[in-house]
Parts: structure tokens; sequence; C-alpha cells
């Protein structure tokens, strides 16, 4: 059962940390620690192949009120480096480009609760002529 559910919250996009040990009958139950359970925001686009992707770039949607302070808080990272461009004509939520975004940048990024989803940046190519 327990097992079911964990496969469950991970196809969600949910990282579950379980620990366990065996219990003696001495043990204190009245202060457990809650388990850590962190939602990750949905990957757009993951499936793109290489060659139609803009490396290491993202388009970062964060939910309504989270403003790009909140954000850089939330994830404890200076983001001014990183940030290539912020949508103006999107009113009422941030959405920004994303670029140089390592691997443990993005996890932290997706980590945040108000981040509705990050879409990895497809890269426009040329028509054939």
């Amino acid at each position: 059962m327990l097992r079911n559910i964990i496969l469950m919250l991970t196809a969600l996009g949910v990282v579950v940390t379980v620990s366990a040990r065996i219990a003696t009958k001495d043990d204190d139950y009245t202060n457990l620690p809650e388990p850590i359970m962190t939602r990750l925001a949905p990957l757009v686009n993951s499936d793109l192949a290489p060659d139609n992707r803009v490396k290491d770039s993202y388009v970062i949607y964060l939910r309504p009120g989270h403003s790009l302070d909140d954000h850089a808080k939330a994830i404890k990272h200076d983001l001014k480096q990183h940030i290539d461009h912020v949508y103006s004509f999107i009113e009422d939520k941030v959405v920004y480009v994303g670029i140089a975004i390592d691997k443990d940048l993005l996890a932290a990024i997706r980590g945040d609760p108000k981040v509705e989803k990050v879409e990895v940046q497809g890269s426009a190519s040329p028509a054939p002529m």
C-alpha cells in the first residue's frame, strides 16, 4: 500500500523522503518529525530533442503575487545573472526566461511552491529553402 502511494506521488512530481528504523520499547513517539514531501513544478517540453532546445534555458512561470525577489529568496539564489528576459505583456504573473541554469538550480526553481511550471525553451529553426 505504502509503495503504491509513493509511486503515485512520484509520478505526480512529488519527492518523498522515507526513513525507517527498528522501534524499541523505550521509544517516545510524541515528537516525531513530519515527513518531508516536496512538490516539483511540472517540466513542460522535456521531451524536446537536444537539437530543438536552447541549451540550459527555461521559461519559468511564477504564480500570481509571487515576485522575482520572493522567488530568489525562496530558492536561496541570486538570479540576476540568469534572467535573460521578463515578459512584460503578462500582467497577472511574472514569467521570465532563465539562462545558464544547471540541474541543481533547475531543481531549486522547480521546488519553489510558487512556481506554476517550467518550460524547456525550444529553438526556432528557419524553414528549409
